[in-house]
């Protein structure tokens, strides 16, 4: 049983004890049904597909307006950041862009959405 199943049996299980909307629910577990059965392949696929890409861009541009309002970012560097995620939705498929690795904030080498430790690898 995966996450995705999991999660659509918890929502069945909080419509019979009244504590969710059954129509949401339905919906959600219908979505969730379907994604329990996509191996990672399939999920890449689908974010390949464009379905996602407005939703993902759209989360971008908040963040970078939050930056640019919080004064992190100056507008030419908002306006960079902007171009760049756009090229990489053009250049890059969501596995190329998954599998990429790179040190996040906290230090830890990060693979494919696994994180290690620096020291484990012999990274310093």
């Amino acid at each position: 049983m995966n996450g995705f199943k999991l999660q659509a049996d918890t929502y069945r299980k909080a419509v019979e004890d009244g504590n969710v909307d059954k129509n949401y629910a339905d919906k959600l577990c219908k979505t969730l049904d379907f994604l329990a059965t996509c191996d990672d392949d399939d999920i890449y696929n689908m974010f390949d597909s464009s379905a996602f890409n407005e939703i993902a861009k759209s989360y971008m541009r908040l963040a970078i307006r939050e930056l640019v309002d919080e004064g992190v970012l100056d507008d030419d560097q908002a306006k960079s950041v902007r171009n760049r995620y756009s090229l990489l939705f053009d250049e890059k498929t969501a596995k190329e862009v998954c599998e990429v690795k790179y040190v996040d904030e906290l230090h830890h080498y990060t693979d494919s959405g696994k994180l290690y430790e620096k020291e484990k690898h012999g990274a310093g």
